[in-house]
């Protein structure tokens, strides 16, 4: 599904969710959106903007926090982050949890009971879900992404059928992980005289080395 999509979706979603909190009269609600990304990275901004401006004049507590996954991510430093929230709001009842992309999603799941037992989740930019992902879970919907890895490379290499490879620029985090399973699993059986380069333990000053020495056969 395509970014403005998905937030219309993820935002009609939301929509439904907050209509009985105005039927309920001037009682203010309070919701929490949970990113998986840092401020400053387009695609959380982006949701960002478009949440603000969904809520904006509605009588809306709006939190925002940024778990900030594409830099840190190990189990120690997610433990340090369940802490920080539940001293943060441990007194908190929150109306609604809006959670955006897979690791906001998994660190909402593991730490509900501590965070927020009661309330209900929507999430959005999730990839690859399955319904088991939700298994033992209630209270939640949201909105899937979902990546067409298959039909993308086979545009790429109708339009450049001399190529000889492919670079893949993908990350360490839970995201990117799932992505480049899916690129693997979606595209083994085809091109196989085409390489693949995947860049998630590439150093920033690697991939723009990279980059800068691309053949003409050479896509990304």
């Amino acid at each position: 599904m395509k970014k403005p999509a998905l937030i219309f979706c993820f935002l009609t979603v939301l929509t439904i969710l907050l209509i009985p909190f105005s039927a309920q009269g001037a009682q203010l609600k309070t919701v929490l959106l949970l990113h998986s990304y840092h401020a400053g990275y387009k695609w959380t901004d982006d949701i960002t903007s478009a949440v603000q401006n969904e809520l904006f004049g509605k009588k809306i507590d709006l939190r925002i926090e940024h778990l900030d996954t594409k830099r840190y991510f190990t189990p120690q430093y997610l433990g340090n982050q369940r802490d920080y929230l539940v001293k943060k709001y441990g007194d908190t009842e929150f109306d609604v949890i809006m959670v955006s992309d897979n690791h906001a999603l998994n660190f909402a799941l593991d730490f509900r009971p501590e965070l927020f037992p009661e309330s209900p989740i929507v999430f959005c930019g999730v990839n690859s879900f399955k319904p088991e992902m939700l298994k033992g879970q209630a209270n939640i919907t949201g909105i899937n992404e979902f990546a067409g890895v298959r039909k993308t490379l086979d545009l790429m290499m109708s339009i450049h059928p001399d190529t000889k490879r492919i670079i893949v620029i993908n990350d360490e985090s839970v995201t990117g992980g799932i992505l480049k399973k899916a690129f693997k699993d979606e595209t083994k059986d085809r091109y196989p005289h085409v390489k693949r380069v995947y860049t998630d333990n590439f150093s920033t000053q690697n991939l723009i080395d990279l980059l800068r020495s691309l053949a003409p056969d050479d896509l990304v």
